[in-house]
């Protein structure tokens, strides 16, 4: 019979089980002392658990992609055609989800020309620049409750957009 094995069993030799790993010659298992089990776990779980050190990450990232665009574009195309299928899940389930909180908002018919004009300005706008250099933005972001009517609505620059992203505004928050 073969037992999957679970993070943290232990051996009757007193090793204990990290997890699974792919190799070219197949999948192996990674064993471990129980000193170091401890001590990797606890190392994992204060990273996981403190928002601190999630956003220093996410910044490094960020200053890492602003420092090498064209480098991480690359990664994010490779990664993109070697996960195709996981991104078009991925992405669907984002769209799939902005759609329901989109279409539990009741608008009007006036409303509805209004956020047809706000988008129409935005366009024009990047029209003008030839380039994507405004975006339409959600005041207070429709996954953290805001609506999707006219005033939630402002065009704002891309870069602010971006760096905003699904937060609230500075003036705000």
């Amino acid at each position: 019979m073969n037992k999957t094995l679970k993070h943290g069993d232990v051996r009757d030799d007193g090793l204990v089980f990290w997890g699974y790993f792919k190799s070219k010659s197949g999948v192996g298992e990674s064993w471990t002392t129980k000193e170091k089990f401890d001590k990797w776990s606890d190392i994992n779980r204060k990273n996981a658990s403190s928002p601190l050190q999630m956003e220093k990450s996410r910044i490094r990232n960020l200053i890492a992609y602003h420092n090498n665009p064209e480098f991480h574009k690359k990664k994010n195309k490779e990664w993109i055609a070697k996960n195709r299928l996981k991104f078009r899940a991925l992405k669907h389930s984002a769209e799939d989800r902005r759609r329901r909180n989109i279409k539990q908002t009741k608008t009007s018919k006036e409303d509805r020309r209004l956020i047809s004009d706000i988008y129409s300005f935005c366009k024009i706008l990047n029209r003008v620049h030839q380039k994507v250099m405004f975006h339409v933005d959600h005041i207070i972001p429709v996954c953290l409750g805001g609506q999707h009517i006219p005033e939630n609505l402002r065009v704002t620059t891309a870069a602010f957009n971006l760096s905003k992203s699904a937060n609230l505004s500075p003036n705000r928050a």
